[in-house]
């Protein structure tokens, strides 16, 4: 049953004609305009995932990157998981050999609170929180190191900050939203 008789039925029976030419016409016209509206509502919701994305596998391509429109279907599908499962994960493994490919050699530690039967003596006292931080050790990075210096840094400002962008971006755009990296140079140690 389509929006059409849906909008007949929603007429009452005695103030209006359901079946004069009129009533009929303007309820065809907003049953089709309707019928198409959950049409393309039913794509966009399938178009969540590129297995069922139809005809949206373009707008996947597209904030992907790709170009593939003359390629079959299943491949282009194929291609846009592949450039999913390549843009990020959460593992450390994960971020080691980005870095890697991005010609730095890190070491990634997670902290952890101290625990009784897991922790020893001299093992630093974090709190909950801490399980959620990495530090970034970046043994030969570009780092710029800032100095403090009067009239350009202000009272609070470390002595000397070491960053590198690059790493920092990379790791700040693909790092899962509840970790916070600490990153640490070989220059600092």
């Amino acid at each position: 049953m389509g929006y059409k008789n849906t909008l007949l039925a929603l007429l009452p029976p005695v103030s209006y004609a359901r079946n004069a030419d009129g009533q009929r016409n303007q309820a065809t016209i907003d049953g089709n305009a309707l019928d198409a509206a959950a049409d393309h509502a039913a794509a966009a919701e399938n178009a969540v995932t590129p297995e069922y994305a139809g005809e949206l596998i373009d707008n996947w391509e597209r904030v992907l990157g790709i170009d593939n429109s003359d390629k079959p279907e299943p491949y282009r599908i194929s291609a846009v998981i592949a450039k999913i499962n390549a843009t990020g994960g959460l593992s450390i493994p994960y971020f080691l050999s980005l870095a890697k490919g991005a010609g730095y050699d890190i070491h990634i530690t997670e902290e952890d609170c101290f625990r009784a039967g897991t922790s020893c003596a001299g093992d630093n006292l974090n709190d909950e929180e801490s399980q959620w931080r990495w530090c970034v050790d970046i043994a030969d990075g570009n780092a710029t190191a800032y100095i403090f210096r009067a009239g350009e840094a202000r009272a609070g400002d470390r002595l000397t900050v070491y960053t590198d962008p690059i790493i920092e971006t990379m790791f700040e755009e693909l790092k899962p939203a509840w970790t916070y990296c600490r990153f640490e140079y070989a220059e600092e140690l």
